[in-house]
């Protein structure tokens, strides 16, 4: 018995449509944590996409100082002795250091983004993902803290 292709197609698409709808996937991080990296992410990629060359200089420097601030909050949102046993890879000397590494990286960010500079921002923007961004988030083996 000969089946026809359009036979085949359809079996072969009726897993795809087996899968949870996409309405049981979050959107949103629950917690004031993950609200907190959902923003500073949401910030950083604005950043990077004015140093590229799109978006405005207005929007950009507004994106900068909301993660200026965010930064400011990360020792109150991640406290030292709670955020070691809640993120059982963090270390305390990178929960310790983190809060100072990304207000500092921060701040020199939000300089660069008030300067205009394209390029400048797109530096500082990759030493803030190195140095401050990379001192929670690790981003290559060597910079295990």
């Amino acid at each position: 018995m000969k089946l026809s292709k359009s036979f085949l197609y359809l079996v072969l698409l009726i897993p795809l449509g087996c899968t949870p709808p996409a309405t049981s996937v979050p959107t949103s991080q629950a917690t004031i944590q993950g609200q907190s990296m959902e923003h500073m992410l949401s910030d950083v990629n604005k950043i990077r996409a004015f140093a590229y060359g799109s978006g405005s200089a207005a929007a950009t420097e507004e994106s900068a100082h909301d993660l200026v601030s965010w930064s400011r909050r990360l020792g109150e949102l991640f406290p030292a002795g709670e955020a070691t046993a809640d993120y059982v890879d963090m270390s305390p000397e990178r929960v310790g250091g983190a809060p100072a590494a990304m207000r500092e990286t921060s701040g020199m960010l939000l300089v660069a983004v008030q300067n205009g500079n394209r390029p400048d921002i797109g530096s500082q923007l990759a030493n803030t993902e190195k140095n401050g961004c990379g001192f929670c988030h690790l981003i290559t083996n060597t910079s295990i803290r």
